[in-house]
């Protein structure tokens, strides 16, 4: 069914339509997904790749006063854009097309006949599920498990941290092909493991996930060639980026996560936080099996204690701002004291 409008099978069966005015009428062609406009009573094109929309039209936009039928549910002609075979599973593109689906992605139509997509516009006989059906589903993600430092693949669905040492992970940009990928991350050892992505890779403004304790977990979607966060479990946390300190000093309350190493033990100081601080999280990791210590004014940690030792490679301790103290949210491997 090349030519939309010359087709040789059409839509059969039983359908959940409505009619919806377009937001626009250039552009608005048979086929393409969208989703509700500004209310309820109007349609506006899907543009955002791999995602559920509420329908397909089923006709042209002619007028923007003249309402446009919408399949909700059933057998429909859809746009493509890109080649599908029969029984494949679809999702959207960012032009409001089906394309096939990949690892994590939703899938919200099965392709009932192959076709060759032909720029610039192609067309299939699919089942669309919409809203209506299990458009959450995703294409089977497979499981990567990851025991040495290295790269994370980008859409693997779901890659699992399990090493008895701590992980220093990567992880690149998505790319626009890559948009709408789902790749959940998530720590089965409590060593501390950290993955790190290009500048600014996660939510536009971050660089650094940390995972201190089991079952810590984040998930990530790709957006515009970004990781956005849609989840965050246990004491995962986002950072802007790690800070290395090597020698003597004071660790930043805000620095997010920090690690201790150098050819000897290093004495690190750590303010009390402010008011203005509270709720913010520190990471501290130890990368040199030395007996660095973080030391606070007393009584600053749980309200107890007021030092934290490391002596091994993958100790560490995230601690939580809160009513101007520091509390221990995990702690691996370091020891609680006063000094």
């Amino acid at each position: 069914m090349a030519n939309i409008y010359v087709e040789a099978k059409g839509p059969k069966g039983v359908h959940a339509k409505e009619s919806l005015l377009p937001a626009a009428v250039s552009g608005y062609t048979r086929g393409l997904c969208v989703n509700y406009g500004s209310d309820a009573y109007h349609a506006t094109l899907v543009t955002q790749a791999a995602t559920a929309p509420l329908g397909i039209l089923e006709e042209d936009a002619i007028n923007i006063l003249n309402p446009c039928s919408v399949i909700e549910f059933g057998q429909v002609v859809a746009q493509i854009g890109a080649s599908v075979t029969a029984q494949q599973q679809l999702t959207t593109d960012a032009n409001g097309r089906l394309v096939p689906a990949t690892s994590g992605q939703p899938v919200v139509a099965i392709a009932l006949e192959p076709q060759t997509y032909v720029s610039p516009a192609s067309f299939a006989n699919v089942f669309f599920f919409g809203l209506m059906g299990p458009n959450a589903a995703a294409v089977a993600s497979p499981t990567t498990y990851y025991t040495a430092s290295g790269a994370i693949a980008v859409g693997i669905g779901t890659a699992v941290l399990n090493a008895a040492t701590l992980l220093a992970m990567t992880l690149a940009a998505p790319t626009a092909a890559q948009d709408g990928t789902v790749l959940q991350i998530v720590a089965e050892t409590a060593k501390a493991h950290t993955v790190t992505t290009p500048a600014s890779g996660i939510n536009g403004a971050s660089t650094v996930l940390t995972f201190a304790a089991v079952g810590d977990s984040v998930t990530l979607q790709a957006m515009n060639q970004t990781w956005v966060v849609t989840a965050i479990r246990g004491s995962a946390t986002v950072a802007a980026s790690t800070t290395a300190y090597v020698a003597n000093g004071a660790i930043g309350p805000t620095v997010g996560s920090a690690t201790l190493g150098s050819g000897a033990a290093i004495a690190m100081t750590l303010v009390t936080p402010t008011v203005a601080q509270e709720d913010t999280t520190i990471l501290i990791v130890a990368v040199t099996a030395h007996a660095h210590t973080v030391t606070t004014l007393a009584n600053i940690i749980n309200g107890v204690d007021d030092t934290v030792t490391f002596a091994n490679v993958g100790d560490a301790v995230l601690l939580k701002a809160r009513v101007q103290k520091w509390i221990v949210v995990a702690l691996i491997g370091a020891t609680l004291g006063e000094v």
